[in-house]
């Protein structure tokens, strides 16, 4: 698969509040906040399951996003762009540390899996919280539709692997 082509750059900033609400709500890129302006840039795929997020928490954010069971399938797409992005740009990179980031808690690999599950029973019913804390035992991060801060309309669970 070869994304440099298809993707289509985005100078975040220069965007109106209603299209960066909608790239939010996308989740194409993250949540903007009074202290954090969210990225300054974005390249996103037509179909916006690809999407590269410039100088956000980290210098680069990749993201790729499937539905169902395809979690095999999404790996091999951001390897892909990984591998295609690392020959071109060089990352800063130590054999004690690993990959270094901007952010310290994401030095390692930098690699992070997510799965976002529709649970709206939970959120109907109040036992999204009583249901977190077992996730949270496993290592499980539990955040909200748009990720870490974000109320649990939906429950999204993120595992880090280093």
């Amino acid at each position: 698969m070869d994304f440099a082509p298809r993707l289509a750059y985005l100078n975040v900033p220069s965007l109106t509040p209603l299209d960066r609400q909608l790239l939010v709500e996308r989740q194409l890129i993250s949540v903007s906040s009074p202290t954090r302006d969210g990225p300054r840039g974005v390249a996103v795929a037509p179909q916006e399951n690809v999407s590269i997020m410039i100088n956000e928490e980290d210098h680069l954010r990749l993201q790729v996003m499937r539905s169902g069971f395809s979690l095999d399938e999404a790996w091999q797409d951001i390897d892909r762009l990984d591998d295609l992005l690392e020959s071109t740009i060089n990352y800063a990179f130590r054999e004690e540390f690993g990959y270094l980031t901007a952010c310290p808690t994401n030095v390692g690999t930098g690699m992070r899996a997510s799965v976002m599950l529709h649970l709206p029973a939970l959120v109907l019913t109040k036992q999204s919280r009583k249901s977190s804390a077992p996730c949270k035992k496993i290592n499980l991060a539990v955040r909200g539709l748009y990720g870490e801060g974000s109320a649990p309309r939906a429950i999204s669970t993120r595992s880090r692997t280093r």
